[in-house]
């Protein structure tokens, strides 16, 4: 029975390719600062590429804070 489908983590990594990652988690300080950043003039391109995340992360953190504030 060696011809299943499923395979394991470790068979499917490539040893060359493997990068490690860690979870982008943002604190609510780093979330308050996003939004007064986007307040202060700051384009979401800069914020998403001073906290590492992506632009639509940006929008939806400073929209998020925008309905909290208001």
């Amino acid at each position: 029975m060696e011809d299943t489908v499923y395979q394991t983590t470790e068979q499917m990594l490539d040893a060359e390719s493997y990068t490690p990652f860690q979870l982008g988690i943002l604190s609510t300080d780093a979330m308050n600062t996003i939004y007064d950043l986007y307040i202060q003039g700051w384009s979401v391109r800069e914020i998403s590429r001073r906290y590492g995340i992506l632009p639509t992360r940006a929008k939806f953190v400073i929209w998020n804070r925008a309905r909290l504030f208001t």
